[in-house]
C-alpha cells in the first residue's frame, strides 16, 4: 500500500513539472499552496543538513580505507586500549574451531573508535568533520553555476555508477559468501515480522518518492511525449529490485559477523552504527575488503553531493522568482554560507544535541506526511480530479483510469491517517523525554510556518474583494507557452474522442455521420482550434439573421441610386 501511495504521488509531482515545465506553478494553480511550499522547502533543508553527518564520517572512513591498515582496525590511537581487541585477534579468535563464546561488539577496535570518534576523542576529528562539510558547499556552490543540462547528465551518471556499483558487491559477496540465499530469507522474515506501524511504513516510502518534500528536480527538461506513468511505475520496479540487492547485501555481512560477534538488535536499528561499526568490521572477514570498504562509502558521498547540489538549485530559483532583481550567483552564495553555518551544530556529537537531532529526523518523517496531505487535497479536492485528468488527457493523449483517480481522490485522507498514527506512536514514546518534544516542536514550527502563509495569502485576497480567488487557478497556469494554454481553455475532452472529423450538422454515437458541413466553417478543422461543435448550429443561425439584417439596411442605398 505504501508503494502505491508513493507512486500515485510522484505521478502528481512529475506531470505538474512536465506538464507546466516551471518550479514556481503552485501560486497559478491555487495561491494557497506557496505556504505549503515554503514548509516543503524546509523539511528539505533539514533532511541536507542532517543527512551532511553521513557525508563528515563517510569521508573519513573513505579515506582510511586507502590506508594499508584501516585506523579502525589496531588499537594503538585510542585512549581506553586496555580492552581493545584489533580486526587480527578477531580473525585468530573466529578461526577457532567451536564451540567458543561469541564476542561483544563493546570490545572490538572498530567500537571503541567510533565511540571515540563521535565524542571527538581523536584528534582531529571535528577539524575533519567541519573541513569536509566545507568542501561539499564549496563543490555545490561550484556546480551550480554551470548549465542545468550538464549537471543533469552528472546527475544520471552518478546514480548509474551507483547501481552498477550495488550490483557488483552484491554479486561479489553472494559468490565468495555463498549465503545470498540465507539473507533472501532473512530479509522475507524481517518483512513478514515487522511491527512497523502505518505511519512508519509511510515514512520510510515518503522520502524515497518525495512525499511531503520539494519533489522531482527536472527544471523543464522532461519531454512532452514522455508518458509519466510508465516513467514512474519503471523507477518503482528498478528501486525495489536495487534496494533489495542492498539490503540483501548488508544481510550477508551481518550474517557473516553474526557466527563470532553477539550483535544486539538495538544495533541493528542504528544505521549510523550499521555503516560505520557493523559493516567495517564484517569486511575484515573478506578477502576483498578494501574493495567493499571503497564501494560502500563511495556510494554515501555520490548520494549525498547530487541531493545537495539539486536542492540548492532548487531553491535558489523559486528565491530568484520571488526577487528577480538579485543576482542568481548571489541567492546561491548566501545559500552555501548558510547552509555551512547551519551545519556546524548539526555536526555536534554531544550525547543531548544526539537526542536533539535524532528529535529532528522522528518529526521530519512525521510533518512530511501532513503536509503531503494537504498538497494533495488543495489539488485534487478543490483544483479537483477531473480537471487534472483533463489536463492529462490534453497533453499527453489518453485519460487516466480509474484506479489512478480513486488513488487520486482518497490519497489526502491515507496520509493524513497515517500522520495520526504517526503522531500517536511519538505521543506514546517514554524513552527519551527530549527526543519527543523536538520531534513535537518541529511539527508545530511548520505548521506555523504554513498557515501562516496561508492566513496572509487568504487576507489579501479578501481586501480585493475576492476571497475565491485564493483558491482557483489563474490563468497562467498550465503549459509554458500562451498559445497551449489558450487551446488548453478552449479544450472539451468529448470533441477529442468523437469519431467525425467532417464538422456534421448532428453527432451521434450510432450514426457516425451526415456529412453536412455547416455553412460558417472558415478555414476547416485545420487544428484543434476549428473543430466545430453542436454549438455553431446556433452561432451559424445568428450568422444568417446578421447576413438578412444587412442586406435590408443596404435596399434603400440602392433604390436612391436607382433613381
Amino acid at each position: 500500500m505504501a508503494l502505491v501511495l508513493g507512486m500515485t504521488y510522484m505521478w502528481v509531482e512529475l506531470f505538474i513539472k512536465q506538464y507546466t515545465q516551471r518550479l514556481d506553478w503552485d501560486q497559478n494553480l491555487c495561491p494557497v499552496l506557496k505556504g505549503i511550499t515554503v514548509s516543503l522547502i524546509l523539511q528539505y533543508t533539514l533532511f541536507c543538513l542532517l543527512s551532511l553527518r553521513y557525508a563528515g564520517d563517510g569521508a573519513r572512513y573513505l579515506s582510511s580505507s586507502f590506508a594499508s591498515t584501516p585506523i579502525w582496525s589496531v588499537c594503538t590511537h585510542f585512549v581506553n586500549s586496555s580492552h581493545c581487541m584489533g580486526s587480527r585477534n578477531i580473525l585468530q579468535y573466529c578461526e577457532k574451531p567451536r564451540p567458543r563464546e561469541l564476542l561483544t561488539l563493546n570490545v572490538t577496535s572498530v567500537h571503541i573508535y567510533y565511540t571515540e570518534y563521535m565524542k571527538s576523542n581523536i584528534r582531529g576529528a571535528w577539524t575533519w568533520r567541519f573541513f569536509v562539510v566545507a568542501v561539499m558547499w564549496v563543490l555545490n556552490f561550484c556546480l551550480t553555476t554551470v548549465p542545468d543540462s550538464v549537471i543533469l547528465k552528472f546527475y544520471k551518471y552518478l546514480v548509474v555508477l551507483k547501481h552498477v556499483c550495488s550490483i557488483l558487491t552484491y554479486a561479489y559477496l553472494a559468490i565468495s559468501t555463498g549465503r545470498a540465499e540465507e539473507a533472501f530469507f532473512k530479509l522475507m522474515d524481517i518483512n513478514m515480522n515487522a511491527n512497523n506501524s502505518i505511519g512508519a511504513t509511510v515514512s520510510v516510502v515518503a522520502l524515497v518518492y518525495g512525499v511531503g518534500m520539494i519533489g522531482v528536480h527536472d527544471f523543464g527538461s522532461t519531454s512532452p511525449f514522455t508518458m509519466t506513468d510508465n516513467a514512474v511505475i519503471i523507477f518503482t520496479v528498478l528501486y525495489i529490485l536495487l534496494s533489495s540487492l542492498r539490503s540483501m547485501s548488508v544481510n550477508i555481512l551481518l550474517i557473516q559477523l553474526s557466527d563470532c560477534v553477539n550483535i544486539h538488535s538495538d544495533e541493528v536499528g542504528n544505521w549510523h552504527y550499521i555503516f560505520f561499526v557493523l559493516l567495517p568490521l564484517a569486511t575484515e572477514f573478506l578477502f576483498g575488503q578494501k574493495v567493499i570498504n571503497i564501494s560502500i562509502y563511495l556510494h554515501v558521498l555520490l548520494s549525498l553531493l547530487p541531493c545537495l547540489v539539486l536542492y540548492s538549485l532548487t531553491v535558489t530559483r523559486l528565491l530568484h522568482s520571488e526577487f528577480p532583481s538579485t543576482k542568481f550567483i548571489y541567492i546561491q552564495g548566501l545559500i552555501c554560507l548558510f547552509g555551512f553555518l547551519l551545519s556546524v551544530p548539526i555536526l555536534l556529537v554531544d550525547q543531548y544535541v544526539d537526542e536533539i537531532r535524532t528529535g529532528l529526523i522522528y518529526g521530519l518523517n512525521i510533518t512530511i506526511l501532513y503536509l503531503g496531505g494537504l498538497k494533495m487535497a488543495i489539488i485534487m479536492w478543490i483544483y479537483g480530479v477531473r480537471k487534472f485528468s483533463t489536463d492529462i488527457n490534453f497533453w499527453l493523449g489518453f485519460s487516466p483510469t480509474k484506479f489512478w483517480t480513486v488513488c487520486w481522490s482518497v490519497l489526502p485522507a491515507i496520509l493524513w491517517i497515517a500522520f495520526g498514527n504517526a503522531m500517536y506512536d511519538v505521543a506514546q514514546w517514554e524513552e527519551s523525554e527530549v527526543e519527543k518534544r523536538c520531534a513535537l516542536m518541529w511539527c508545530l514550527v511548520s505548521a506555523v510556518i504554513t498557515f501562516g502563509f496561508q492566513i496572509r495569502i487568504i487576507v489579501r485576497y479578501a481586501m480585493k474583494n475576492n476571497l475565491m480567488g485564493a483558491f482557483r487557478n489563474n490563468k497562467k497556469y498550465g503549459p509554458f507557452d500562451k498559445r497551449d494554454r489558450k487551446r488548453r481553455r478552449r479544450y472539451d475532452v468529448s470533441i477529442d474522442e468523437r469519431q467525425c472529423f467532417h464538422d456534421c450538422i448532428s453527432i451521434d454515437e450510432e450514426i457516425d455521420c451526415n456529412h453536412l458541413p455547416l455553412m460558417n466553417t472558415g478555414e476547416g478543422p485545420s487544428s484543434i482550434d476549428s473543430q466545430s461543435t453542436l454549438t455553431q448550429m446556433y452561432e451559424s443561425a445568428t450568422s444568417r439573421t446578421e447576413s438578412v439584417i444587412t442586406l435590408m439596411e443596404t435596399k434603400p442605398d440602392t433604390k436612391e441610386k436607382q433613381a
